[in-house]
């Protein structure tokens, strides 16, 4: 529906233009509808009147809101789309190559106060006879230490003995290479003594 409003200095006047071409006018408080033809000028002027000022100022309130509206509407701001969320997938670290330097002590030896214990550095590894609480060493085995290069196998080396440094030990071993294994978190190696062969396991102080 589209809205007309003739206004003029002397003569105050509001038309409304409907969708069939009919002119509607509000007079004293009155509506009626008007031929096309007719003259809208001679037939519907308000002059002067409180009721005409006030139908020219509600005419224009309601063009000012109309055209407001439609402003709104055009300038509405689009809605932006919210980010994709970035999945993130947690990465295992890799586990870490033992370290064996250090002290180690017999975990299955049949008295507390005999065992054996060693002592493992950088490139060598020294196995001794404690007895009576710790109060007597006695060397068994000094020898070459290779350190393990990989975190989830076991670590098998040949140590070589230091023949000079156990020739006057009398309870070392007579052997010129012993094999050593390390695993879960333990070594072990055979020990033969008197016609018996043990196997000596050691775990980490």
């Amino acid at each position: 529906m589209h809205l007309l409003a003739v206004v003029e200095t002397d003569v105050d006047a509001v038309v409304v233009l409907g969708e069939a071409g009919h002119l509607h006018s509000a007079m004293n408080g009155h509506a009626s509808f008007l031929d096309p033809t007719v003259d809208s000028r001679d037939d519907i002027r308000l002059r002067g009147t409180d009721l005409g000022k006030r139908l020219i100022l509600g005419a224009a309130v309601l063009a000012l809101a109309l055209s407001g509206c439609g402003g709104q509407a055009d300038n509405a701001p689009e809605t932006s789309e919210a980010p994709e969320s970035v999945e993130t997938t947690a990465v295992d670290e890799a586990p870490e190559v033992p370290d064996l330097t250090g002290e180690w002590k017999q975990s299955n030896s049949n008295s507390e106060d005999s065992y054996q214990q060693a002592t493992i550095t950088a490139d060598t590894i020294t196995v001794e006879w404690v007895t009576d609480g710790g109060d007597t060493r006695s060397l068994y085995w000094v020898g070459s230490f290779e350190a393990p290069l990989e975190a989830d196998k076991p670590h098998i080396w040949t140590s070589e003995g230091d023949i000079e440094a156990m020739q006057s030990a009398l309870l070392a071993s007579s052997e010129e290479s012993k094999e050593f294994t390390y695993e879960n978190g333990e070594i072990s190696y055979e020990v033969s003594a008197l016609g018996t062969t043990t196997t000596v396991r050691l775990e980490q102080e």
